[in-house]
């Protein structure tokens, strides 16, 4: 009894390997049917905001990239979305592009593909009606996969995205010159920059400071920060 339980478990652990190891080197290890970066031909940045809307912090992020003339790329969670419809649609409506980050941000390796489904279709209905946008992008959280979401993903429509840098605006405490110096570092032809605008109150204040310096070198370099779209469909 005791051989056919332990026998059990390891299929167990074994099938759990593959679905959700097995997928982080097939899609991450690989970047198979995964976008990593842009093309290097497009002289232009994407800088994508994780994790919103949230007021206080997307509201001001979404001013900064106006006031230069930049548009960005927000990953929106379809809870957060619900909670704040309005900042929601008014990131929409000043042009910036809406992209899926998930219902929540429940890891995908606790999720099976019956609910990988379910979260990700339902997550981006939500977002859609609330924003009037159809999505094209998605991000699973932390950059993670299983086995079910890039197929599920594909079948929605949605490409999976995820990032060729990631300053790390979430490491507290950081300033915003320290932050400054990665993201200006990240600043490649056809670079895909991962950022955050929602979580823990306060998370994005090293970033609001620092966007502006960094948006200006961007300009300096002939990199201009457009949108995913902009940047993957060659309209730069």
């Amino acid at each position: 009894m005791i051989s056919w339980m332990v026998a059990a478990s390891g299929a167990v652990a074994g099938t759990w390997a593959i679905y959700c190891l097995g997928a982080q080197a097939y899609h991450g290890g690989l970047e198979r049917g995964v976008i990593y970066r842009g093309p290097v031909s497009s002289r232009a940045v994407a800088l994508t905001f994780d994790d919103g809307p949230l007021p206080g912090s997307t509201d001001r992020i979404a001013a900064i990239l106006e006031q230069a003339g930049a548009r960005g790329t927000f990953f929106f969670l379809a809870q957060q979305v619900e909670q704040h419809p309005d900042l929601a649609r008014r990131i929409a409506t000043a042009g910036h592009e809406i992209a899926v980050h998930g219902l929540t941000h429940r890891h995908l390796w606790l999720q099976g593909p019956r609910e990988t489904q379910r979260q990700l279709q339902e997550a981006k209905a939500i977002i859609e009606a609330v924003t009037g946008r159809v999505p094209r992008f998605y991000r699973p959280p932390w950059g993670h996969f299983n086995l079910a979401v890039v197929p599920v993903a594909r079948l929605l429509g949605l490409r999976v995205v995820v990032w060729s840098a990631a300053p790390p605006d979430y490491r507290p405490p950081l300033v915003a010159q320290e932050l400054q110096r990665h993201m200006e570092r990240a600043l490649r032809p056809g670079a895909i920059v991962d950022l955050h605008d929602g979580g823990p109150p306060g998370r994005s204040r090293a970033l609001v400071e620092a966007l502006p310096a960094v948006l200006e070198k961007s300009a300096e370099l002939g990199l201009p920060c457009v949108s995913l779209g902009e940047m993957l469909d060659g309209a730069r």
